[in-house]
């Protein structure tokens, strides 16, 4: 287990200091983003400080139970991996909830969709995906929408020129950033998602991604209670 951290998280948690970083590098009038990128010496700061002081957490974190599950990287899931993501996005996105939207945002002060999920995934699993929904589109496997999983990207086109993303969480739930109620749980069998959804994204393709971003969820998650409780 200990080689798989160091393998795995610390190299995860090291990139973590450029997470947000990624803001800087989109075009204005990309799909997905637009207006006034947030200033990248503050995020790329507060990510780097939640990064390295997660690191005194790797020995002591809990990882209980982590290391009896198969990290085979096979397309095959073992039993419960879902469920330990399930656990550590719900603690992750529930403090989300209610962030108002806003164009090129990246922070709980305001976000727009396909920030929420860099910043989700980059931050807080520790798994690097790109900033607009058009190149978030195009990583990963596809999958069909009857086969969805936890953390399974879900888009949506409303229009020809705007598309939006969502994270899958289980039982047609996702959450999201809506341009007009910000970071919010909808369901894809409602009317309106139904009807614009487009297709699906599997980001996490195996055993040791999940491992490794369920690990880094719970480290980082550690180091915010402790902060809280200071």
């Amino acid at each position: 287990m200990s080689r798989f951290i160091n393998r795995h998280i610390l190299p995860v948690l090291i990139c973590g200091a450029i997470t947000l970083g990624g803001c800087s590098s989109v075009k204005p009038g990309a799909t997905g983003w637009g207006g006034k990128v947030e200033d990248k010496k503050d995020a790329t700061a507060e990510v780097s400080r939640e990064s390295m002081a997660a690191t005194r957490y790797i020995d002591s974190a809990d990882k209980s139970g982590l290391d009896k599950e198969s990290t085979s990287g096979n397309a095959r899931f073992e039993p419960g991996m879902h469920t330990q993501l399930l656990d550590v996005l719900s603690l992750e996105l529930h403090t989300w909830i209610g962030t108002p939207h806003i164009w090129g945002g990246t922070r709980k002060s305001g976000v727009d969709c396909s920030g929420l999920i860099q910043t989700v995934f980059s931050g807080a699993l520790g798994h690097q995906i790109p900033r607009t929904t058009d190149e978030q589109r195009r990583i990963g496997n596809h999958v069909r929408r009857s086969d969805l999983l936890t953390g399974d990207l879900v888009f949506f086109k409303p229009d020809e020129n705007g598309r939006h993303v969502g994270i899958y969480m289980a039982n047609n739930e996702f959450i999201h950033a809506s341009s007009s109620r910000g970071v919010m749980r909808s369901r894809l069998t409602e009317s309106y998602w139904d009807r614009y959804y487009d297709t699906a994204r599997r980001v996490l393709t195996n055993n040791e991604q999940i491992l490794s971003a369920v690990a880094h969820a719970r480290i980082v998650q550690n180091l915010r209670s402790e902060l809280i409780n200071e």
